[in-house]
């Protein structure tokens, strides 16, 4: 791949990784979902979904809390034209929507296997990690 077709790619991955975090701060199922490939994988917390179905069941619906990630940059390492894997750190935070009480921050690790198809970057594993409460 050139540097110019990288740097898109990479683009991309960022954009596929924020969407997911806006996508679980929201509670929005579908946009969740949407972010893994049709035999996606999701690993949060020991705990593995397969498949968009799955995935989507994750999410539930709108919590009695809202939620926010503040994402840093993820360090992407291309394994083909079309294959990535990448690792990302996240702090979150948490609300109760009722009593405006504050979660203590915490940490996570993700790791990440990402394909290129048709519909553009997806992630086909995504495993989630407490690295660490606050």
């Amino acid at each position: 791949m050139d540097e110019g077709a990288n740097a898109r790619a990479e683009l991309d991955i960022w954009k596929l990784i924020a969407r997911h975090g806006r996508a679980s701060d929201l509670h929005d199922a579908d946009m969740f979902a949407d972010c893994f490939t049709e035999d996606g994988v999701f690993d949060r917390l020991g705990t593995t979904f397969k498949g968009r179905a799955a995935i989507r069941e994750t999410l539930g619906g709108p919590g009695s809390f809202i939620g926010h990630h503040f994402t840093w940059l993820p360090d992407v390492r291309f394994t083909s034209d079309d294959t990535a894997v990448c690792t990302t750190y996240a702090q979150y935070i948490q609300w109760d929507k009722e009593n405006g009480e504050v979660s203590q921050p915490f940490f996570v690790d993700y790791h990440d296997e990402c394909r290129r198809t048709s519909e553009g970057w997806r992630f086909t594993k995504r495993c989630v990690k407490e690295s660490s409460r606050g």
